[in-house]
């Protein structure tokens, strides 16, 4: 039980507020678009869009006596990326983006797809493939100037922490990185994914994304993250561990399997991590 009370402890008001957050923004967000299909189903000359919302809490009721499974798992949906992607102020836009997309903008999306590239399989390919190595670059980009030119006083001035600060980048050894990492994306990354819309498309053993767009039941069972960020970013939430937590899985492989924590919490698997936290703890209270 010591790693559940770890993680309880890891909350802060900050995070309580967060949450609260995000759960009002999902749940809202699935109740107007709910109200919006239900009304574009009742007349489907009527632009739904452009019909009187009715008020937040009477839609956000509405919406759960539809279907309570389907908007907690939207409301929990919503929180998991804001979750994931650190809280930051780039996660609740991409989430708010990802999250309004309706069953109706998906069915004209695929169309236009096959159309453009000649085919759905090409399409979702390529859309996939520049999505990944997007993220990919982006994020790494954003995080090497901190790599190469903060330093520990800027660091600690920006509210960012480093996971491992006797880590320094050598810039001559950049070159060398880049060329592994394309390599790694082009023949290793690239193929992997195309071949994972390759069995979506085909086989149904894996989410389907040439049908109807997939439930948030569906999509949270699929959704999984790590970060490997090595920074601590100042709007992190407070339970969400990452980076540290993953770092010491690559360091012990033999502990810290999950994203959330929980489930280590449960079955154990985290002790060693903690006791590398309590003497991480005890050194810098002693050296204080």
């Amino acid at each position: 039980m010591s790693g559940i009370k770890h993680w309880l402890s890891t909350w802060r008001a900050y995070d309580i507020a967060n949450t609260l957050a995000a759960a009002f923004v999902g749940a809202s967000l699935y109740a107007r678009q709910q109200e919006q299909q239900l009304s574009s189903h009742a007349d489907p000359f009527i632009d739904a869009t452009n019909v009187t919302a009715k008020p937040m809490q009477q839609a956000m009721a509405e919406a759960w006596d539809a279907d309570p499974g389907e908007m907690a798992a939207a409301t929990f949906e919503f929180w998991l990326f804001v979750f994931a992607m650190g809280s930051s102020p780039i996660a609740w836009i991409v989430t708010y983006a990802f999250q309004s997309v309706t069953p109706a903008t998906w069915a004209a999306f695929l169309p236009w797809v096959a159309v453009t590239f000649g085919s759905l399989f090409k399409g979702l390919s390529v859309i996939a493939c520049a999505a990944f190595a997007g993220t990919y670059w982006f994020h790494g980009l954003l995080m090497l100037p901190l790599d190469l030119y903060a330093t520990p006083d800027a660091l600690k001035q920006l509210m960012v922490s480093k996971v491992q600060p006797n880590k320094r980048v050598d810039p001559h050894k950049l070159p060398k990185a880049v060329l592994n990492m394309v390599g790694n994306l082009v023949f290793v990354a690239f193929p992997i994914v195309t071949g994972l819309v390759y069995a979506s498309l085909k086989t149904d053993h894996f989410l389907r994304v040439d049908e109807g767009l997939p439930s948030h039941k569906e999509r949270c069972l699929c959704l999984a993250s790590v970060h490997h960020s090595g920074f601590r970013l100042p709007w992190h939430f407070g339970p969400d561990e990452q980076p540290d937590f993953h770092d010491f899985h690559h360091q012990k492989f033999t502990c810290n399997y999950g994203h959330l924590g929980i489930l280590d919490a449960l079955h154990g698997t985290s002790k060693m991590y903690l006791d590398h936290c309590a003497k991480l703890a005890a050194a810098k209270q002693k050296g204080e």
